[in-house]
């Protein structure tokens, strides 16, 4: 059809009147308007690139479709290249837009999501030419060294969406593949992310999480990815960048504890300490990988010289602005670092962390399943030394214990962590045997407590309750019955 260009009909009535003049049949009447539409789009450059995103959204959708195996076999046999295609559009930093680039990139996201989820959808989509080992990963990353370099110059969204593209596939391109960990030191990874950690940027805080979780996943999958991140000051950026976190959300809520914030104002202020929190719980997981290496599981000599047994004492004396996750994770790190170093209890006590963590547990513990079951570990870690040992009696800091079995506020966070929270009690009794004693006076305080609430609801009932109390008297009863089961699992895994 010559000159459709010139035509002054619209899609529907040019595809109306071939219909009538070629008698089109109606299964290839969707075709054809397609056809329609594409040739007439590259009169008009913005038509072509719009026309270009609907592609490339299509292929995602096709790759993610449960129910199209037909036809991803059909689409890669016709487009076998149509991956090493996706690479070259992603390459193409002059000649094409940024978010078309960022469309490709989570185009080859999804494809290899795709090729990850199942073997069928690997033998599938193995005639796509999809190699991202090698050339193509290579590729890919001094595309990413030079968008993260560009940041530092730009305030494009796209180019910020085209960062979180590559480094959302190279989070899944590392969970999924782990058996790529011995590449992983030559593949130039490592050294590739770590600016991010120096990018102090708000608008770029997402940017920094998502690194910080690959170099996590690549350390825990990767012993040479966990001395290269050591020999690239790695540690020190990382603590340096969860010390500056840390301070920036105690500062902020103790800023807004006594304001009002209303509209757009509330929402960014309230987004801003999320991703911070975020952030740093992300960051913690990355020392704690950093720190321990399974083929050689000894400390760093001067690891307590850092900066993160401080930035552990300020998350510890100011839960409440932190919340549990953090604080779990907080106490896993301090956990870790003496189990894995017993030699440096005696700097970081100087420090004040196994004080300021025990302080935590005395002034009052976070109503937070994982607060509660990650304190067990974090006694035992300190009971390692004769001196921890006797700081945690003298604060009668397993006294703990008949707060949360007693006091009605950690219900909710009991049933989910009661399981895990009697192992760990019962391995910390069972290896601490001094211990052992103060634990069964405890376990025995805790059942005549709960025995008094039943002697108290037993006598102090009236029948001139109203509907009201009676109801309110039903749930504490069955809050009381949860208490016993509790108490039951947490006595027979004492003993």
């Amino acid at each position: 059809m010559p000159d459709m260009h010139l035509s002054k009909e619209d899609d529907l009535s040019l595809l109306k009147r071939c219909i009538e003049q070629y008698s089109v049949p109606p299964e290839l009447r969707f075709s054809l308007l397609t056809r329609i539409r594409y040739a007439r789009a590259f009169q008009s450059p913005r038509i072509s690139r719009l026309y270009n995103r609907i592609c490339i959204l299509a292929f995602i959708v096709l790759v993610q479709s449960s129910d199209a195996h037909d036809e991803l076999v059909s689409f890669f046999a016709n487009e076998p290249e149509y991956t090493n295609e996706l690479i070259k559009v992603v390459r193409s930093e002059k000649t094409i837009s940024g978010p078309i680039r960022t469309l490709a990139m989570l185009a080859l996201g999804a494809q290899l999501a795709a090729y990850t989820s199942s073997h069928e959808r690997a033998r599938i989509l193995s005639g796509s030419s999809m190699t991202f080992t090698g050339g193509n990963r290579m590729i890919l990353l001094n595309v990413l060294q030079r968008a993260i370099l560009s940041l530092k110059s730009s305030n494009d969204p796209s180019s910020l969406a085209f960062v979180e593209a590559l480094l959302q596939f190279y989070l899944l391109h590392v969970v999924s593949t782990s058996s790529s960990g011995s590449n992983i030191r030559g593949s130039g990874m490592v050294p590739t992310f770590l600016p991010l950690l120096e990018d102090s940027d708000p608008a770029h805080i997402h940017l920094v999480c998502f690194a910080v979780k690959t170099l996590q996943k690549l350390m825990d999958y990767s012993s040479s990815a966990v001395s290269l991140f050591k020999e690239l000051g790695g540690i020190e950026l990382l603590a340096q960048r969860l010390q500056t976190e840390v301070h920036r959300v105690i500062g902020f809520v103790g800023e807004n504890d006594n304001s009002m914030l209303t509209g757009e104002s509330s929402r960014r202020n309230t987004d801003q300490p999320h991703s911070q929190k975020r952030l740093i719980k992300v960051s913690l997981k990355a020392l704690g990988s950093a720190t321990y290496n399974p083929t050689n599981p000894t400390r760093s000599q001067h690891s307590h010289d850092s900066q993160l047994p401080a930035t552990l004492v300020s998350i510890f004396q100011n839960v409440n602005k932190f919340g549990g996750d953090i604080y779990y994770s907080a106490v896993t790190v301090m956990s870790e670092m003496i189990h894995k170093d017993p030699t440096c209890f005696s700097a970081l006590h100087e420090m004040g962390l196994p004080d300021a963590f025990l302080s935590s547990i005395v002034s009052g513990i976070l109503p937070s399943s994982k607060a509660l079951t990650c304190i067990p570990n974090g006694l035992g870690a300190i009971c390692l030394n004769a001196k921890g040992l006797e700081v945690v009696k003298e604060t009668s800091s397993l006294q703990f214990l008949v707060d949360i079995f007693t006091n009605k506020k950690f219900v909710l966070a009991m049933h989910e962590a009661i399981v895990p929270l009697a192992n760990s009690v019962e391995e910390l009794l069972r290896h601490v045997s001094s211990l052992r004693t103060t634990g069964v006076d405890i376990i025995i305080e805790i059942i005549h407590k709960i025995a008094a609430f039943g002697d108290d609801n037993g006598t102090g009932s009236s029948g001139k309750a109203n509907e009201g109390s009676a109801m309110e008297t039903d749930s504490e009863d069955k809050g009381n019955e949860s208490h016993c089961c509790l108490v039951g699992s947490e006595d027979s895994a004492a003993a």
